[in-house]
């Protein structure tokens, strides 16, 4: 969050604890949400937290890949 000059707290990490947690457990993930409830930003952090990991060698963290749907 540091590196995105965003305010860290606690219901933001839990989040994206929350979306990784969920995201180990299914084959894919749908965020829902007010507008503006951070669904978008969550996101972002949780794909850039992996990549990070991964590219500094834990190679148990994989890159996400985004594939845009629209339907």
């Amino acid at each position: 969050m540091n590196t995105h000059n965003l305010q860290i707290t606690q219901t933001s990490i839990e989040k994206v604890i929350e979306l990784y947690e969920t995201h180990n457990s299914r084959h894919s993930v749908m965020l829902v949400g007010k507008t503006l409830s951070g669904k978008t930003t969550t996101w972002k952090l949780f794909k850039y937290a992996l990549i990070t990991l991964n590219k500094r060698g834990f190679s148990e963290y994989n890159k996400i890949i985004v594939r845009k749907c629209f339907v």
